[in-house]
């Protein structure tokens, strides 16, 4: 690889108190082997423990390679898109043809992942963006993210109704300068805006090769989100009723699916709570009366 050669790709990082899976996300990143340069544009966002000599320690270690951002304010915290601003413009800054995400509580398993992505999207120049399998990795759990054994393209009405099933770290997509509407800086789950905003400009791809791991127990904004799940179906119904106006009428009765689906499972999840904290209402519950007449019916057997 030629240190003096063109940057093709450009790993988006962004860490926030990840020192305890900070080295396995580095590992994964400098194991590359590629026929062409790559840098790793790493924001930490005013982490609070150690995260920030870790970062040092590889910049001085792999300085062409390891590009960092060492923040002093939370940006993540403000809500109004300084962050995606601030990265968009460090990214642009590197030239890079290509972006693969990656947060720093996650790591790439496979040393060619960005070679056979790179290979792939050069090839097949009417996709935008391609992606791959991963494990999900819980404590000593283990289970595949995806249940797609076969490579397959994908169009933004897969993106639209399906939601997540694009693993953030195995992402690669073209780089296309974007201008965001004022609404998205407050867009916590950020990676589905971004898949939703390639998905208007093209066709992605999946590859049936797991090549990362999607690490549950780190401190990723999808495992924080998912702690607070009413917060999560407004969030989710929230950017997909503002992203079917950026639509402009494409696909809109796959965004009403979709809002529909979050906003029934809102008043599902919503009635189990209810259930669940006050006694006296679920011993009147309908559920409760079928249970008992299944159990009394059973014993009559």
């Amino acid at each position: 690889m030629n240190a003096n050669s063109e940057i093709l790709v450009a790993v988006y990082t962004l860490v926030y108190n990840h020192e305890s899976y900070l080295r396995d996300y580095f590992e994964g990143v400098i194991s590359q082997k590629t026929n062409f340069r790559f840098v790793a544009v790493i924001h930490d966002d005013n982490s609070q423990d150690g995260s920030v000599s870790i970062i040092k320690e590889y910049e001085k270690k792999y300085p062409d390679i390891i590009k960092p951002i060492y923040d002093h304010v939370n940006q993540w915290s403000k809500a109004d898109g300084s962050l995606y601003r601030i990265m968009d413009e460090a990214i642009a800054s590197t030239g890079a043809r290509y972006i693969a995400m990656c947060e720093g509580d996650d790591y790439w398993t496979d040393p060619y992942k960005l070679q056979k992505q790179v290979d792939f999207m050069e090839t097949h120049p009417e996709y935008i963006a391609c992606f791959h399998n991963a494990i999900v990795r819980s404590g000593d759990n283990r289970r595949l993210f995806n249940s797609l054994y076969e490579n397959r393209e994908h169009t933004a009405i897969d993106i639209i109704e399906r939601h997540w099933f694009i693993s953030t770290q195995t992402l690669m997509y073209r780089y296309i300068p974007m201008t965001l509407s004022k609404w998205m800086g407050g867009v916590r789950n950020d990676d589905y805006l971004l898949e939703l905003l390639l998905a208007k400009q093209g066709k992605f791809y999946y590859m049936d090769d797991v090549m990362a791991v999607y690490r549950l127990e780190g401190q990723g904004i999808s495992v924080n989100m998912n702690s607070n799940k009413i917060k999560m179906y407004n969030d989710l119904i929230f950017l997909l009723s503002n992203m079917k106006k950026e639509y402009d009428g494409l696909y809109a009765d796959s965004f009403d699916k979709a809002i529909h689906g979050y906003e029934k499972d809102k008043r599902e999840y919503e009635k189990e709570v209810y259930y669940a904290t006050h006694p006296i209402a679920r011993a009147f519950r309908l559920k409760t009366y079928k249970r008992m007449v299944k159990k009394w019916l059973k014993r009559l057997v």
